[in-house]
């Protein structure tokens, strides 16, 4: 794809708002799919690698379920980051691109 100007940008979500949580465990990592054949663009949270440091400095790798828990075992909303999607038009008239 050549090079062109930018004719428009997007931030998906217009407004993010960092989360704080008082859960000694971070939510889990997930990424971001959307089906190329689903012309809606639908996006689905996909389950991805997640590091856990233990106690003793060791580093552990898990998957999470694929259900999103935003609440620990004790009712404590886990700490998470917001993530952004930036998509743009460019000048040769084609699609959205992230």
């Amino acid at each position: 794809m050549a090079i062109t100007d930018i004719k428009e940008l997007r931030l998906l979500p217009p407004l993010a708002i960092a989360r704080f949580g008082s859960s000694s465990e971070p939510l889990e990592n997930y990424t971001v799919e959307v089906d190329p054949r689903d012309r809606t663009g639908f996006r689905r949270l996909v389950p991805a690698p997640t590091l856990v440091v233990k106690d003793a400095g060791d580093i552990e790798e898990r998957r999470p379920s694929s259900k999103v828990a935003f609440r620990d075992a004790h009712g404590q909303v886990k700490p998470l980051a917001p993530f952004l999607e930036l998509w743009a038009r460019f000048d040769d008239g084609g699609l959205w691109s992230r």
